[in-house]
C-alpha cells in the first residue's frame, strides 16, 4: 500500500471534494464603530481571510461563493444571514462565517456580534442588547434551514462590551450550538480573557496564524499527501502556533456530525503525476503499424511491447492524452483520432499530466513540455 493510499484514500478525497460546492463563506470585519473603540486589526484581518478563501490561487477554493462585509451595520449583517437562509433550496449546505471585531457579552454570558452601529448604555458600562446581533439568533436561523455552520471568530472585548468578564463566553457559545445543532457544527474562537490586548494594525494574532498555516500548507510526510486542508487537519497546527506565540486558542470544536469541510487547498500537496514514458511511445508505434492502424488484443502488448505496456496502457486514454480507446470489446485497443494524429507527428501532447486537487480531473502539469512523438 502506498503512502497516498494510507493518508488520502480516493473515497475520502471525493467526499471532501463534493462538499466544496455546498460551502459558502461570509467574512465580516468591523474596525470603525460609531460608539465603540476603534480596532485597527479587523480591516487587515479581512484581507488575510480574503487571501485564504478567494484570492490566493494556491490555497483558495471558494472564489465564487465568497462574500465580505467591512464595517456593516446590524441591519446589513442580519439581512445577509437572513437572505442566505431564505435562498436555501436544499438541506445540508455549509456556511463558514468569519467575524473579526468587538464581541459583546450579555448578562447571561451569551455572545453577541458588535456591528458598526452597536450602541453603548448611557453610563458607558455595557451594550444595549437590541443593538447587537445575538449569536444564538444566528445559530437558530441557520439550524432552521438545515445549514451546517462553521464559526471562525477573532474577537476583542472592551470594558463596555464585557463588563461582567468573559472567561466562560466561548463555553456558552458551544452550549448554544450543541443545543440547536447537536454535533453538526464547528467553532473556532480566539475570544478569551486575554484577547483585549491582541488587536493591532497588522491583524489579530489568531487570524494571522490561521492565514500563515493555510497559505503555507502542510509539507510533512502525512500532510503532503492531502490535497485539502480540512478543519480536522487544522486543530493541532493552529493550537501549536498560537501557544508558541503565547496566545492559546480558547475554543476549537468540530462536531462529529459535521461533513468533512475543506478550508483551503494544500499548497504543498504532491498530486498524482503521470509522465509519457518510453513504453507508451512503443504502444502507439505498435498499434500505428507504419501507417496501417490496427486493433489489437491487449494480451499482444505483453508479448510484443512489454509488461509495462500491458499493465498501464489505460493511462493513454486519460484526458489531455486521449490516444487510445477500447475496440470492439474490452479486450482490444485501438488509436483514437487524436492518437492517429499524434502517431503521424501532427499533434502535441503534454509530457506530464497531474490530478487536480479540486476537480480530481487530469490536467497538464503547469511546467510540462508539449511534445511531438518524434521528440520523445
Amino acid at each position: 500500500m502506498s503512502p497516498r493510499d494510507r493518508y488520502a484514500p480516493q473515497d475520502l478525497i471525493e467526499e471532501i471534494r463534493k462538499n466544496i460546492s455546498r460551502t459558502y463563506v461570509f467574512a465580516v470585519a468591523v474596525s470603525d464603530y460609531d460608539h465603540l473603540p476603534y480596532l485597527g486589526g479587523p480591516t487587515q484581518d479581512l484581507e488575510l481571510v480574503r487571501n485564504i478563501f478567494a484570492k490566493n490561487p494556491s490555497a483558495s477554493i471558494y472564489q465564487a461563493r465568497y462574500v465580505s462585509l467591512l464595517n456593516p451595520t446590524v441591519e446589513v449583517f442580519r439581512e445577509t444571514i437572513l437572505n442566505f437562509s431564505l435562498a436555501r433550496s436544499a438541506r445540508g449546505d455549509i456556511l463558514i462565517l468569519y467575524f473579526s471585531g468587538h464581541g459583546a457579552v450579555l448578562g447571561n454570558n451569551s455572545f453577541g456580534f458588535c456591528l458598526r452601529d452597536t450602541a453603548v448604555k448611557p453610563d458607558g458600562h455595557g451594550i444595549l442588547p437590541l443593538s447587537i446581533v445575538s449569536f444564538i439568533d444566528v445559530v437558530q436561523t441557520l439550524s432552521s434551514v438545515d445549514v451546517f455552520p462553521v464559526f471562525i471568530i477573532d474577537t476583542c472585548f472592551s470594558g463596555a462590551t464585557a463588563p461582567q468578564g468573559i472567561n466562560t463566553v466561548t463555553a456558552v457559545m458551544q452550549d448554544s450550538l450543541q443545543t440547536h445543532l447537536a454535533g453538526s457544527y464547528a467553532l473556532l474562537a480566539s475570544s478569551s480573557a486575554d484577547t483585549l490586548s491582541f488587536d493591532s494594525a497588522f491583524g489579530g494574532v489568531f487570524t494571522r496564524a490561521l492565514h500563515s498555516i493555510l497559505v503555507n500548507g502542510f509539507s510533512d510526510d502525512t500532510g503532503k499527501h492531502l490535497p485539502f486542508i480540512t478543519l480536522d487537519n487544522l486543530e493541532m497546527p493552529l493550537q501549536d502556533r498560537l501557544t508558541q506565540n503565547g496566545h492559546p486558542l480558547s475554543r476549537f470544536h468540530v462536531g462529529p456530525g459535521l461533513p468533512r469541510i475543506p478550508i483551503a487547498k494544500n499548497s504543498k500537496f504532491r498530486p498524482d503525476t503521470e509522465s509519457f514514458v518510453p513504453y507508451m511511445k512503443r504502444i502507439i508505434e505498435y498499434i500505428w503499424n507504419d501507417g496501417n492502424p490496427r486493433e489489437i488484443q491487449i494480451q499482444e502488448l505483453l508479448n510484443r511491447v512489454g509488461a509495462g505496456a500491458y499493465g498501464n496502457h489505460s493511462k493513454l486514454s486519460r484526458v489531455h492524452w486521449e490516444l487510445l480507446e477500447d475496440g470492439a470489446n474490452n479486450s482490444t485497443r485501438r488509436l483514437t483520432e487524436r492518437g492517429k494524429l499524434f502517431a503521424q507527428g501532427e499533434l502535441r501532447i503534454p509530457k506530464q499530466i497531474i490530478r487536480d486537487s479540486v476537480s480530481w480531473d487530469w490536467i497538464p502539469s503547469p511546467e510540462t513540455d508539449w511534445v511531438l512523438i518524434s521528440e520523445l
